[in-house]
């Protein structure tokens, strides 16, 4: 049996208000239930604009974009990591998660901190956390919701690249355990090749989609020689 549909993407046009051109135009897509996506290609494309437009958070543009079947705007919240860990500075970890989600106890927010690898961080203020510790926190709060879609903008933007290799393995575990419908926001092509079922390339202004390429290895099985050979083949199909 074919997976279902998660996500439904038909936006015939999106423009920011003063620009002199469209930011998206004609862009259809769709994510199957469980799929890890990834959206890569250069800043100012437009990855993050449609993640947002996703999430329903901005539903200014000409098109529609449905969730399980129902409008993006009227959907069920999805976990939402933006590119800042948007913590409030004055809560420890624990704290932070159940800022947004109360009914989370106090008991499961500790659960989700120890999947995390955060366990006795839990009264930690985020000044005292890495960035990559951080990025954790706000992954760990955006699960709190129990969300069947997790969207990740820029997860691993500007902390270093062994930091980004635990969080892509925290990330994985995810993918392979809870199973939620995902889509990664990167301009890294190792990103995705580390994490994705199918890597989806844009370029241009109004963006199109100028390669689709589905990663049949299991994550488990990327050893660091596959994943050369999957982000030569992404490198392939962005021409560059």
């Amino acid at each position: 049996m074919a997976p279902s549909i998660a996500v439904s993407i038909d936006i015939r046009a999106k423009r920011f208000e003063g620009a002199t051109g469209l930011l998206l135009d004609g862009l259809r897509l769709d994510v199957s239930e469980g799929e890890v996506l990834a959206l890569v290609g250069p800043s100012g494309v437009g990855k993050s604009s449609l993640l947002r437009m996703i999430a329903g958070l901005d539903a200014d543009f000409d098109g529609q974009i449905t969730v399980f079947g129902q409008p993006a705007s009227e959907a069920g919240p999805p976990g939402f990591v933006f590119q800042d860990p948007r913590l409030l500075p004055w809560l420890g970890a624990a704290a932070n998660i159940r800022a947004v989600s109360p009914a989370t106890t106090m008991s499961e927010a500790v659960s989700l901190l120890g999947e995390m690898g955060l366990s006795g961080f839990e009264t930690a203020l985020p000044g005292s956390l890495s960035g990559g510790m951080q990025r954790r926190v706000a992954l760990a709060r955006a699960l709190a919701v129990q969300p069947r879609l997790l969207l990740l903008d820029e997860p691993f933007v500007s902390i270093d690249r062994k930091l980004v290799r635990e969080l892509h393995d925290v990330i994985g575990r995810i993918a392979e355990q809870r199973r939620p419908t995902m889509i990664l926001v990167s301009h890294d092509l190792e990103d995705a090749a580390r994490l994705a079922d199918r890597v989806i390339q844009l370029q241009g202004r109004p963006a199109r989609i100028i390669a689709e390429t589905r990663v049949e290895t299991r994550r488990a099985d990327r050893n660091p020689a596959r994943l050369l050979e999957i982000v030569a083949q992404l490198d392939e199909g962005s021409g560059e």
